[in-house]
């Protein structure tokens, strides 16, 4: 299916630190970004963010498993599933799978993208911090 959502989602799977310049077309100037680590309010701010994480880790991929559109009948809004990989010196391979709530605006570009992930899959690949969170994980599954 071919649409604003599927096609910024190829985008976001093809994306590169080469290309991360050309995931501009797809933003609002004003765009709204939220992870569980960030929260930005500019195009300019969401794409720092990208630059860093390309800086810091290698191997670093988007894998946008599915798209669902919802909303009124214009389909301004909808949810990607996928899956991050990366990797670093500190933490080895990292791999998460998430959901992202995007929201259009009028003029076809994205106005949110909210990333929701478990962070503590993250944080438990971490030296000391790592083993503390895998340990209440533990204390506190069933």
């Amino acid at each position: 299916m071919d649409n604003w959502l599927s096609r910024y989602a190829q985008q976001l799977s093809n994306l590169t630190a080469d290309n991360l310049p050309e995931l501009r077309q797809y933003l609002a100037d004003s765009v709204e970004f939220r992870d569980p680590f960030n929260h930005t309010y500019t195009q300019n701010e969401f794409i720092h963010i990208l630059e860093d994480m390309y800086q810091k880790l290698d191997q670093v991929s988007f894998q946008v498993h599915s798209c669902l559109l919802a909303g009124d009948d214009n389909e301004k809004e909808g949810v990607m599933y996928w899956t991050f990989t990366a990797s670093s010196g500190l933490t080895g391979k990292v791999e998460f799978e998430g959901a992202s709530r995007v929201v259009q605006d009028g003029d076809g570009r994205v106005m949110l993208h909210h990333d929701y992930w478990d962070a503590s899959e993250l944080m438990q690949k971490i030296p000391l911090i790592g083993a503390v969170i895998k340990n209440l994980r533990r204390k506190m599954s069933h």
